[in-house]
């Protein structure tokens, strides 16, 4: 919708806002408090052990509901008012897409009262959106909570015309109040500033318009700034704080800031973004913030924007900005900001926190925060800074505490995390700033299944929920599950686990248990969300080990688990590793991980992919959790549809019947606008039309593959496009769909999903864990596709929209693909991956050539360029390497793929000077190792064994009962091995005549390959 101001409607409501701004403080909460705020609740921690207590124990935080933040009292003098949502009536664009804010079931009307904003506005229309910036309105709904609305040229008017009209007098009564706050400091510029000075010609008041700094209208007669001028080639513009200079004919015309064409529109747009840059400094000084130079010996001066045509650079003290974006000030202006000593990892999330800071309707800045929420919550730098607005929702921290943090950091705290957890201690937040911070990343990660903070409304609509994980069960244990290695979080990360209650279950209980390695400092805080269907969520108490029990309520929609990697303390990397940055211990291959598993009781796990109604209802398809690649002609990663014959399966089908009007209106007005020039193409109008197309696919996949039947050998669903043979398996929790073929013995298991006309998974091959497979594929032989990995051949990013990559690639022999890679085989035709290859951990191969690749390891170190496929080295077909040469307490660590398992019983770690080892005591004591380790069609297993006398037992156990499985046993007396097969009811068995000697190191080989197998000892 597009808002103007209309002059008469705002004279008549300027009493009524005049009298309530002067009545209540509506940044109260913005700037930092030194202590805590007086009526805002607290979490209470239950520690065993006590506040300080190392290692793993016992951890229940009761934190919710929080008076003050997620319950607030009605202010003194702040206005009740119906508001009217935009849910398209008057602007169909807000029907669908990009657009759309609302759910379609959502009353027209609601009543709340206004109390308080976030960000800041300007009183000038900005000729480029047509708009004058409004800044975000957090109403207190009558329910209690308190949540944001916004005014976005873009993408995001939530509210009626007259609503965004209100909010803007109301802010305009408001601002100067925080003005009166901040320095009122006129700063001179510096002798030789960045960029140059363009020569001395005096500057003079520029009165083409009078800009409104800080709501305040000036008086002419009285007026300073702006002042403006041409040095030479320089145009230059001073307000009390910058120093604005455009050098067209060296660093290009901006097509705004400098238009000779359109002086009017020119100056307008002058007029408004002079307005921007003062009242942002007075929204981030006010927040509490070190302004530039203020830690500097001798005078604070201007701050300096170059202005280029297209560009953008940030630097101490100045920045570039093309066309003199507000867009960009943001993010540019904080690349100066003190950090003290973090880690250059965290330096762009600071940016684009300071990018939504100054615009809270850029809401792309969030995108790394809802993809992979298992590694690093900031593991892309970029797009990842949401936490920090989550953490500034409680009054004791200010929601400004984004801009302030790093102002507080000091020189030895190398991560945000350590910052914060300092603060919170220091101001008698947590007892223990380390686990408080664990304590709030838990909720934090808790709150992520909803959004449920007061940005909810603005976030959700455009990401929906973060991508999901997928448990597995514990062999030889009744309801036990574990993470993956692929997925078990890294520090500062979490999974979101789907439940689903047993049948007439009125409780459910998780018995929690991480596996703690005591040099990772494990931790975790774990979390049960109940979630009704409007979207409101309720909560358990956060806890870290033992039962948990939660009574369900009829209203209860969705059950989900979140969990939480809490490490008890924080890495200090020593001087001489600081090169290699943090990423290297935070998101790195190496970094830590944090595995757990939970016995469940009146629930189980259900499927780890998004299904239309998990956000909010049925009503709307929500945003993508896909790594970019959201425009191929399938739905996003990880969406499927709900089949006919389940309970919400005719409603979601009519329910998606009733988006296809709205899409198709949304998508008239966004071309109606764009041919009649109201909007200029660019970044946003080719994301609108972009994603306009792509939701008119995803329901057109979800309502073509609802359709369909459980198959017989296994009952995992095959929608009616798609073809099983009857030999093939598919798992209860597996789908085939939109026309993928299986056949012969292939293998659908778990909750895997293929799909596609030219996808074909045959032979041997098995898809597995919440694996994803789509393209021009082939996948045959004794081919694995695992865990969490993506495998396509079609690629269209947002990047390239008008460009899709489409391959073509056969995945066969023994080759692997396992972790959680989004592997796009994009590039070439012809490619045939087979052999020992392996992909693994966060695998990035950029292959653009055709052939037969056999042999490589593939994974993506944090800071190094991706390999292709022709860079891979001969291992032998190795696959698996357990060399014992770090003691670890509860870790089986693979040294070459991620083929993590578990330590039972503590075994002992030891070294006799030529061989590192560990010792079982054949009792209690064992190594779990991962499944997959022995799904192949041919395997070799190659220990070096020390065998102590008079004792046998088993040496390796694989299977999934004793019915099928295969094993290895030593005769306690001879030494002798035999290898034992059970399958299908038959036992085979094969036995070495000669025995393991006793008290001495001996080579042990076993060979199968399917139809013989062979024991052999050195």
């Amino acid at each position: 919708m597009r808002t103007s101001l209309i002059l008469t409607a705002v004279a008549a409501g300027s009493v009524c806002a005049s009298a309530i701004a002067a009545e209540h403080d509506y940044y109260r909460y913005l700037r930092y408090p030194k202590g805590l705020v007086p009526g805002v609740g607290r979490s209470k921690a239950e520690q065993e052990g006590g506040p300080d207590a190392a290692g793993y124990h016992r951890r229940t935080v009761h934190w919710w509901p929080r008076k003050g933040q997620d319950i607030v009292d009605i202010p003194k003098g702040v206005p009740l008012r119906t508001w009217t949502r935009n849910r398209g009536r008057e602007d169909p664009e807000a029907l669908a897409g990009v657009c759309r804010n609302w759910t379609a079931s959502d009353p027209q009307k609601f009543k709340a009262h206004l109390i308080a904003f976030r960000g800041f506005g300007t009183s000038t229309v900005d000729p480029t959106s047509g708009q004058v910036l409004i800044p975000a309105a957090v109403l207190r709904m009558e329910d209690g909570e308190q949540r944001a609305v916004i005014n976005y040229g873009p993408v995001s008017q939530m509210l009626g015309e007259e609503d965004h009209q209100f909010i803007q007098k109301v802010w305009e009564e408001a601002y100067p109040k925080l003005y009166a706050t901040v320095s009122q400091d006129d700063r001179p510029m510096p002798k030789r500033p960045p960029g140059g000075v363009g020569g001395d010609a005096p500057l003079k008041l520029w009165k083409a318009a009078w800009p409104k700094f800080n709501a305040i209208e000036s008086r002419k007669e009285d007026a300073k700034y702006p002042r403006w001028g041409w040095r030479g080639d320089s145009l230059v513009f001073e307000t009390s704080h910058f120093h604005i200079i455009a050098r067209p004919k060296v660093w290009g015309m901006p097509p705004n800031w400098i238009r000779p064409d359109d002086v009017q529109r020119q100056n307008l747009y002058r007029k408004s973004v002079l307005e921007f840059v003062e009242n942002f400094w007075t929204y981030v000084e006010g927040a509490g913030a070190s302004m530039p130079y203020w830690r500097r010996p001798g005078l604070n001066y201007k701050y300096i924007i170059h202005v280029h045509r297209a560009r953008a650079a940030g630097g101490w003290g100045h920045c570039g900005i093309g066309d003199c974006s507000p867009h960009i000030l943001g993010h540019e202006f904080f690349h100066g900001q003190p950090t003290g000593g973090w880690d250059g990892l965290f330096i762009e999330t600071m940016c684009n926190s300071g990018q939504h800071t100054a615009l809270p309707g850029e809401l792309q800045m969030f995108n790394g925060n809802f993809r992979y929420p298992w590694r690093n919550v900031n593991c892309m730098g970029y797009q990842s800074s949401l936490w920090f607005f989550v953490l500034g929702d409680s009054p004791n921290w200010g929601y400004g505490i984004q801009t302030v943090a790093g102002c507080l950091a000091g020189a030895a705290e190398p991560t945000p995390y350590h910052t914060i957890a300092r603060l919170g201690q220091q101001k008698g937040l947590w007892k223990n700033g380390i686990k408080g911070f664990g304590d709030f990343f838990g909720e934090y990660a808790a709150r992520m299944v909803t959004c449920d903070f007061v940005a909810q409304y603005l976030i959700r609509s455009k990401y929906g929920m973060p991508e999901m994980s997928c448990v597995y069960p514990v062999y030889g244990h009744k309801n036990r599950y574990r993470i993956s290695n692929a997925e078990a979080p890294r520090p500062y990360g979490f999974n979101v686990i789907r439940l689903r209650p047993a049948e007439g279950a009125k409780e459910i209980v998780v018995d929690f248990h991480g596996l703690h390695e005591p040099q990772q400092h494990s931790d975790w805080r774990a979390c049960i969300v109940a979630v009704d269907a409007n979207g409101r969520a309720r909560y358990s108490s956060l806890w870290n080990k033992g039962e948990m029990r939660f009574a369900l309520k009829p209203s209860d929609k969705h059950l989900w688990l979140t969990v939480a990697a809490t490490p008890g303390a924080l890495p200090v990397l020593p001087p001489s590793n600081r090169r290699a940055g943090y990423g290297s211990c935070l998101i790195g291959i190496h970094a830590p991980r944090y595995p757990w598993e939970v016995t469940l009781t009146g629930c189980e796990p259900g499927a780890p992919h998004r299904r239309q109604g998990d956000v909010v209802n049925l009503d709307e398809l929500y945003g993508r959790c896909d790594s970019d690649n959201t425009y191929l002609n399938y739905s996003v990663k990880q969406e499927v549809p709900i089949p006919l014959t389940e309970k919400d399966g005719q409603l979601a089908q009519e329910k998606l019947a009733a988006m296809l009007p709205r899409i198709k209106a949304s998508g008239d007005a966004l071309r109606k606008r764009i041919e009649s020039g109201l909007y200029q193409e660019g970044w946003w109008v080719s994301k609108k039309t972009m994603r306009s197309g792509d939701l008119s696919r995803r329901v057109e996949f979800l309502r073509a593959n609802a359709k369909g039947r459980r198959h017989p050998n296994g009952g995992g669903f095959v929608a009616d496009t798609a073809h099983v043979a009857p030999t093939a398996y598919v798992g209860p929790n597996a789908m085939v769909l939109d026309g993928a073929r299986v056949k012969d013995n292939a293998c659908i298991k778990e909750f895997a999903v293929v799909l596609g006309p030219k996808t074909v998974i045959s032979g041997n091959a098995k898809i597995g864990g919440r694996a994803w497979v789509v393209g021009d594929l082939q996948v045959s032989g004794d081919a694995r596709i695992l865990e969490a990995a993506t495998v396509t051949t079609i690629l269209r990013t947002p990047r390239t929209p008008s460009q899709r990559y489409e391959g073509q690639a056969a995945i066969t022999g023994s080759a692997v693909i396992k972790g959680e890679p989004f592997l796009f085989l994009s590039y070439a035709t012809d490619q045939t991956i087979t052999g020992g290859v392996v992909l693994d951990y966060t695998p990035d191969v950029s292959n653009r050539e055709s052939g037969v690749f056999k042999y490589g390891r593939f994974y993506q170190q944090y800071d190094r360029r991706a390999p292709s496929f022709s860079s891979g080295v001969d291992a032998g077909a190795l696959y698996a390497n357990w060399q014992f040469n770090q003691p670890k307490a509860v870790l089986l660590e693979d040294s070459y793929v991620n083929n993590n398992g578990v330590l039972h019983g503590r075994p002992e770690f030891a070294d006799d000077g030529e061989h590192r080892y560990v010792v079982f005591n054949g009792k209690d004591q064992y190594a779990e190792a991962p499944p997959s380790v022995a799904d192949f069609g041919e395997l070799t297993i190659d220990m070096l064994v020390n065998r102590s006398g008079g004792k046998g037992g088993r040496l390796f156990d694989f299977g999934t009962g004793q019915d099928e499985c295969f094993y290895l046993a030593v005769d306690g007396q001879s030494g002798r091995p035999t290898l034992t097969a059970r399958h299908k009811g038959k036992t085979y068995r094969v036995a070495s005549p000669e025995g393991i000697p006793a008290s001495k190191w001996a080579r042990v080989r076993v060979e199968m390959d399917g139809s013989t197998a062979a024991i052999h000892i050195d």
